[in-house]
């Protein structure tokens, strides 16, 4: 564990917290009405901001959703014995409707489906070696009136796992999504031809086998969007041009994904706050 991480995990005993206060008041007595204000008014200003951006991962848990068997919020996901305590309904019910994006990595359909029913109002959202039936949670995402940014693995959402099996990307579900990212894309076209159908994407990543072919299908099908982006292993950053005269900005994959997403997430609230 790095030692920024040890920092933040420190907390002072109750009794140490209480005289570290008891000390100010003694210090600074006019003050006193003054610093509970500004507190009092800190927890309404910010706590809004920490539940804007959901990360519910096997490797990270921030803020948490769950409870322990005691009735506590626990920092993990997963519990001793590999099962996941109850999302903790207070709590989403009180902030729910501030988050705006959540990445889901290893949690059960049903957690997911309980979850994005108390926060309708996210636009970003990244499901990531879902635990499932996923299409168990195709009602409920066609639900989001708010969502534009989808990350995900499409043949395992669908069970299309067939390079002959179109994915459905003509559902309602991918009417108002404007980024998309695509889990283990595969080379062959045909599966991938609908993305035509998705009227206002305008940015496409895609991680796995992407060939040149299917490049090149994608650019000249999806004339409407704005960028194209391949990740791999081990290219170095560059941006191509296909013979069809879009370009391809290639990247390397990182190896904090889960930290990545929820930093660019949170960037994204920061411009819209600045």
């Amino acid at each position: 564990m790095a030692a920024h991480d040890v920092q933040q995990n420190q907390i002072l005993p109750p009794e140490i917290e209480r005289t570290i206060a008891e000390r100010v008041y003694l210090d600074h007595p006019t003050s006193a009405l003054t610093l509970l204000l500004v507190a009092k008014r800190f927890n309404i200003w910010l706590e809004p901001l920490i539940y804007r951006v959901f990360c519910l991962s096997s490797l990270r848990t921030y803020p948490s959703v769950y409870l322990t068997s005691m009735g506590s919020e626990n920092a993990s996901i997963t519990s001793s014995n590999n099962l996941k305590p109850p999302p903790n309904s207070h709590l989403l019910n009180r902030f729910g409707h501030h988050t705006q994006s959540i990445l889901f990595e290893r949690v059960p359909v049903d957690h997911i489906v309980y979850i994005l029913q108390h926060t309708p109002n996210i636009s970003s959202l990244a499901l990531w070696s879902i635990r499932g039936v996923l299409l168990a949670l195709l009602p409920t995402l066609s639900s989001l009136p708010n969502l534009s940014t989808l990350s995900f693995d499409p043949s395992c959402f669908f069970m299309a796992y067939s390079e002959d099996l179109s994915i459905p990307f003509d559902l309602p579900l991918f009417r108002n999504i404007e980024e998309l990212e695509i889990v283990n894309i595969t080379p062959s076209f045909v599966k991938w031809q609908k993305l035509a159908e998705m009227p206002k994407l305008q940015r496409l990543a895609l991680a796995g086998r992407a060939s040149d072919e299917l490049l090149d299908c994608i650019l000249d099908s999806c004339s409407h969007m704005e960028s194209l982006i391949v990740y791999t292993l081990d290219e170095i950053p560059s941006t191509l041009t296909r013979g069809s005269g879009g370009t391809v900005s290639v990247l390397k994959l990182g190896t904090n994904l889960v930290g990545g997403w929820e930093q660019k997430m949170r960037e994204r609230i920061y411009q819209c706050l600045g």
